[in-house]
């Protein structure tokens, strides 16, 4: 059974439209994972193939050591037990005429009840994607609810935003207003994976840092 993306906000954090999220946020440079290989990363967890652009069906593979639980996420969400699905078999991802941008996102759950880190991997599906860019490509991958979400989004007005129109019904909501968008320092940082990928679709670096609103 093939299965693709849910929704457009996967999209969102990997097409060329991103730089212009990444223009205005402040990024926070975290673990280089350049120069590892498949097999290296995540603590044990591998997801084979690596990112980059595939003109044919992807079959997405996820392995980790015996007895440990795989969830992984299709939307960029963070995978849990709760909310991710479960890995049991191979999964397809289609490359149809036009590209489709797939997020896949796991994280394994052990028996001791620690967790692996996150492993995230962009994958350009379509057919000719090999000719869809000229230029270098960031994918950048992070939950939607802390960029949009109502309580601790930080790219939307939300809950900071309501509170303060209530307790100053009076003011001017173009500025000088608290909202989520307006934190700053550490409370405002929201952790995200980054992927660099040549015209081509090589990928050139991967990193974790974290993103603020500049």
């Amino acid at each position: 059974m093939k299965e693709k993306s849910v929704g457009k906000l996967s999209a969102f954090f990997a097409v060329m439209g991103v730089l212009i999220v990444a223009c205005a946020l402040g990024i926070r440079r975290g673990e280089n994972k350049a120069d590892l290989t498949v097999g290296e990363t995540a603590d044990k967890i591998l997801v084979f193939p690596e990112s980059g652009f595939y003109e044919k069906d992807v079959t997405v593979q996820i392995t980790a050591p015996k007895g440990a639980v795989v969830c992984y996420t299709l939307n960029s969400e963070e995978p849990n037990e709760e909310s991710g699905q479960i890995f049991s078999k191979p999964v397809v991802l289609e490359a149809a005429d036009e590209e489709q941008v797939y997020v896949l996102r796991a994280k394994a759950f052990y028996a001791d009840g620690t967790a692996s880190e996150i492993c995230t991997r962009t994958y350009f599906c379509g057919k000719n994607i090999a000719d869809r860019y000229d230029t270098t490509i960031v994918s950048i991958v992070g939950d939607p609810e802390d960029l949009f979400g109502y309580e601790e989004g930080i790219l939307v007005p939300g809950k900071r935003y309501d509170e303060f129109m209530e307790e100053h019904p009076d003011a001017h909501p173009g500025s000088g207003v608290d909202a989520n968008y307006t934190m700053r320092g550490m409370k405002a940082e929201r952790e995200v994976s980054l992927e660099f990928f040549d015209r081509t679709g090589r990928k050139l670096i991967s990193l974790n840092g974290g993103v603020r609103v500049a």
